[in-house]
């Protein structure tokens, strides 16, 4: 049999789009937050009843809150890339009127137009400015410190 040549497609993949998404995020909040993606464990995975083979979790958290974490949303995909599903926290998607709190992104264009959507709901908006403000004061306490 004579194979063809393979080749590595130019196409993104659904954690390489968020990260994109989430540059400029800590320095839009002074430095108090940050977002990023973790990759579930295989405990994790194991206790999922999703079948995905790729699952990460976006977490919002600060520094100066170590114990602190919101889970914004769960992403979930296989080797075809897409379809996506974002899994997003419940008071988020109520903003966005869905009836079920998932949204699926048949390709790279509707993920950013996802993202976009959950970025910009007064509830997200909400849960950073609040806990910018507990980490501004925490760090201020923090600072007072004398050791």
């Amino acid at each position: 049999m004579d194979w063809k040549k393979f080749t590595i497609e130019k196409i993104k993949t659904p954690n390489e789009i968020i990260g994109e998404t989430l540059e400029g995020f800590n320095e839009a909040t002074n430095n108090l937050l940050n977002l990023s993606l973790f990759e579930k464990s295989e405990i994790e995975l194991l206790r999922q009843k999703n079948g995905s083979s790729f699952q990460y979790d976006l977490v919002l958290h600060t520094k100066y809150m170590r114990s602190y974490k919101f889970v914004v949303f769960e992403l979930f995909f296989d080797v075809t890339l897409y379809p996506c599903a974002l899994k997003i926290e419940k008071g988020i998607a109520k903003n966005l009127d869905l009836t079920q709190n998932y949204i699926i992104s048949e390709n790279e264009s509707q993920l950013r137009t996802s993202l976009e959507l959950i970025f910009n709901t007064e509830k997200f908006n909400e849960i950073v400015s609040g806990l910018m403000k507990l980490s501004s004061l925490s760090k201020e306490e923090d600072d007072k410190i004398p050791f």
